[in-house]
């Protein structure tokens, strides 16, 4: 299913979620590494430290502009 989905607007934080980037308002980074996303219902969750690297690296392309493709 994950192959399916468009790579601009989907990506996975854990094993077992896949989110939405239209539907996140916001991402609250900790000092400890952890990163809670927080979706625009008011609902949140928190990324796996297994992706949180991933995570950092797009929303570092979404702020410049880049793609992750690349």
């Amino acid at each position: 299913m994950e192959k399916t989905l468009d790579r601009e607007r989907f990506v996975r934080i854990s094993r077992f979620e896949i989110i939405n980037m239209e539907k996140v308002s916001g991402f609250d980074m900790s000092i400890s590494g952890t990163i809670q996303v927080t979706f625009q219902d008011g609902s949140a969750t928190f990324v796996a430290r297994r992706y949180v690297n991933a995570i950092e690296k797009r929303l570092e392309l979404l702020y410049t502009g880049g793609n992750a493709d690349e």
